[in-house]
């Protein structure tokens, strides 16, 4: 009779532990996954709003002018669902800034080259023989050759200021000359809801 009743305890115990196995498994299994429900929900939370911020500027030398261009725009932050949710962005990213000549009149005898300094605010960008009429007659889209590094340094001054002052500096090759360029910044900024 002890041998029975010994015997049954064990089992008991043994059950206990098999049920206290389960348990934990189960509990282990439910909070990964209240975990990983929190990171989606958190991910639900938030949305990238893929826009751009951009400004076109004339330049104008007549035949009595220098060949010198020094020429000063801004860039803001004008989209309305940037404005709607400006308090709200979590991430500010800059993913190329480009530019293109939308306007091109020139001297009947060539093309005008431009050299010079694209500043925007804390990058410099060297420019070296831009052929303004044939990017104007190829409807040509410039990429500017910028580090990662520079990339941030414009997205954190975008974060800081929500705009960037720049400027055209340098001179052309011949005159007279008028050109309207655009520049845009092409931005990812992450919203948190």
């Amino acid at each position: 009779m002890i041998f029975d009743i010994n015997y049954i305890i064990l089992i008991q115990v043994l059950n206990f532990t098999v049920m206290i196995k389960k348990a934990l498994s189960f509990t282990i299994i439910f909070l990964f996954t209240l975990i990983y429900s929190c990171e989606q929900i958190e991910e639900l939370r938030t949305w990238d709003l893929n826009t751009e911020a951009a400004k076109d500027f004339e330049v104008f030398i007549t035949e009595e002018d220098p060949l010198a261009i020094d020429e000063t725009f801004t860039i803001s932050l004008d989209d309305p669902d940037v404005q709607e949710n400006i308090n709200k962005i979590d991430e500010w990213k800059v993913n190329k800034v480009t530019y293109q000549i939308w306007t091109y009149t020139g001297p009947p005898e060539g093309d005008v080259m431009l050299s010079g300094t694209l500043e925007l605010g804390p990058v410099d960008v060297s420019l070296s023989n831009v052929n303004l009429n044939q990017l104007f007659m190829q409807q040509t889209v410039e990429e500017l050759d910028l580090t990662d590094q520079e990339l941030v340094n414009l997205a954190n001054a975008l974060r800081s200021t929500k705009s960037i002052t720049g400027s055209l500096v340098g001179e052309v090759s011949d005159k007279p000359v008028y050109f309207i360029i655009y520049v845009k910044f092409d931005l990812t900024l992450r919203v948190k809801a």
